[in-house]
C-alpha cells in the first residue's frame, strides 16, 4: 500500500520501484512488466522495465505485444533515465475477444537444448506454434508449453527460472 495511486499507473509504479531499488541492488538489476487488464473494455495497459514482450495469442496465431521497453529496475536513477528518454512509459492494447496474453520469464525463451546449446526454445515456440490454441484451458495450455520445454531441453532442470502466466480475455 506504500505505492498509493501509482499502482493504477504501471509506468508510475515501475518508476517508484526503480527509485526504491536503484541503490540496493548491489550491481544487479530486476526486469519487470506490470500491467492492468480492464475486463469490460479488454484494454491491457502495461509498462516494461527490460522484460520480455508478452505474446498475444488468437485463433490466427501469435504475435508479440511490443510496447515501450525501458531499462531494468535498479540500473540507474529515474532522473538520468528521463534525460536519456528511457523513463518508464505506458503502452495500451485493445485485445480481441477470446484471445490470450502470455507473459513469461526469459528462463523459458532462453532455455537451451542439452545436446545442442546453440538452440534456444524461443525459436521453437514460434516456429512450431506452441503458443497457439487459445481455446484450451489455461492450465492445460501452460502444462503443454512446459512439457514441450522439457522435451526440447532433454531434461527437467533449468539454468534459470521458468514462469508462464496466461490472461484470457473471455
Amino acid at each position: 500500500l506504500q505505492t498509493g495511486k501509482t499502482r493504477e499507473d504501471p509506468a508510475a509504479l515501475l518508476s517508484w520501484l526503480n527509485a526504491n531499488l536503484v541503490h540496493h541492488c548491489g550491481g544487479n538489476f530486476v526486469t519487470a512488466l506490470y500491467g492492468i487488464f480492464g475486463q469490460t473494455n479488454r484494454e491491457f495497459l502495461f509498462a516494461n522495465a527490460g522484460h520480455n514482450d508478452p505474446y498475444l495469442v488468437t485463433d490466427s496465431g501469435c504475435e508479440p505485444l511490443v510496447g515501450t521497453r525501458s531499462l531494468p529496475l535498479g540500473v540507474m536513477d529515474n532522473e538520468p533515465l528521463a534525460q536519456l528518454g528511457k523513463l518508464y512509459r505506458n503502452t495500451v492494447f485493445k485485445l480481441p475477444e477470446n484471445s490470450r496474453v502470455v507473459l513469461y520469464t526469459d528462463g523459458l525463451t532462453e532455455c537451451t537444448n542439452c545436446d545442442n546449446p546453440s538452440l534456444m526454445f524461443e525459436e521453437m515456440l514460434i516456429q512450431h506454434g506452441f503458443f497457439n490454441n487459445p481455446k484450451s484451458p489455461v492450465r492445460a495450455f501452460a502444462e503443454r508449453i512446459y512439457a514441450e520445454l522439457v522435451s526440447f531441453r532433454g531434461d527437467d532442470s533449468f539454468d534459470d527460472d521458468v514462469c508462464i502466466i496466461c490472461l484470457d480475455t473471455c
